[in-house]
């Protein structure tokens, strides 16, 4: 055969530095991930790894995600700042439906989560508060939903219903301002701006849409409008709340 020749003498130290060679291309590779810190994920299996990877700063979902309690498993427990950011594929709006799943992800305290530019959708919302029943955070952090859809199945009270215990929300007295939320139709609510404070954690919503239905072309038209969008999104990122 053509190509190279080894002399046996050489065969050791060749060894040891194709051996060196690779161990720099994987720790090369192995750094720029860290470094980038950056997931791309498309099934629900995917997006739970990611969420549980601490090397993980941002995860990118595209497709339409069904996660259900039965596929996902226990809760996931994320302890760092992290970005959950819906990535435009082939047409199809990036979504996570969660359906009737309860506490399927929790914030640890002192995290800052960041959901953005996706849709989140669950079977329905409470009768006296507008619940996000799959996610929770524990005591101090902050959880910031920018240029979402937050889509419930099912809606017990009217819409402008839910638009009064919005307003009515008390903000933490640092957080100064109003809370802003607009009636679009007779199942969608924009919230322009929302800061509200649970135990010791910080909820901010801003230029997102609450959506009673499961009408995805209604919900993916919704996302792509111009009353959901990304400024807040990029204010929150540069607070620290899981960056770009």
């Amino acid at each position: 055969m053509g190509g190279a020749k080894w002399a046996p003498e050489d065969a050791g130290s060749a060894a040891i530095g194709l051996w060196r060679l690779l161990a720099l291309i994987l720790a090369t590779g192995a750094a720029g991930m860290d470094q980038a810190g950056v997931r791309a994920v498309e099934d629900c299996g995917a997006l739970r790894a990611a969420l549980e990877s601490n090397a993980t700063a941002r995860v990118n979902v595209s497709g339409a995600l069904v996660c259900d309690a039965a596929a996902w498993g226990p809760a996931v427990v994320i302890r760092r700042n992290l970005t959950i950011a819906g990535a435009a594929k082939g047409g199809v709006a990036p979504s996570v439906d969660w359906a009737s799943g309860v506490g399927l992800i929790e914030a640890a305290s002192g995290s800052n989560v960041l959901f953005r530019d996706m849709i989140l959708m669950f079977q329905g919302f409470g009768a006296v508060a507008v619940d996000i029943p799959f996610y929770f955070h524990q005591e101090a952090g902050e959880t910031v939903l920018a240029g979402v859809v937050v889509a419930a199945r099912v809606c017990p009270l009217a819409i402008d219903n839910y638009q009064d215990i919005l307003t009515r929300l008390v903000r933490p007295e640092n957080v100064p301002g109003e809370q802003l939320a607009t009636v679009l139709d007779n199942s969608t609510l924009i919230v322009e701006e929302l800061f509200v404070q649970r135990s010791e954690a910080l909820w901010r919503i801003c230029r997102s849409g609450l959506y009673c239905g499961d009408d995805a072309e209604v919900m993916a038209a919704l996302l792509r409008g111009n009353a959901t969008g990304s400024p807040c999104a990029e204010a929150a990122a540069s607070k620290g709340s899981g960056g770009r």
